[in-house]
């Protein structure tokens, strides 16, 4: 099971973090710990706005010049 975890977060190499696969992880860890606390204090919480932001976030994130093509 480690092995699985450290695939999502790494590169094909299996050694080189990726920064963006990080951001992925951890902003889904967070959509869903804070939907569940919204549900738990009966508040709503703006799913659309999180995506976006966290979108915006990421995008920032990638260097065009690390794509190859």
């Amino acid at each position: 099971m480690p092995n699985f975890f450290k695939q999502l977060v790494t590169n094909a190499d299996n050694e080189t973090h990726n920064v963006l696969r990080h951001g992925v992880l951890w902003g889904g860890i967070a959509l869903i710990l804070m939907q569940g606390y919204a549900i738990y204090k009966g508040q709503t919480f703006e799913v659309q706005q999180f995506g976006i932001a966290l979108g915006a976030l990421l995008g920032a994130e990638t260097d065009p010049s690390s794509v190859k093509s």
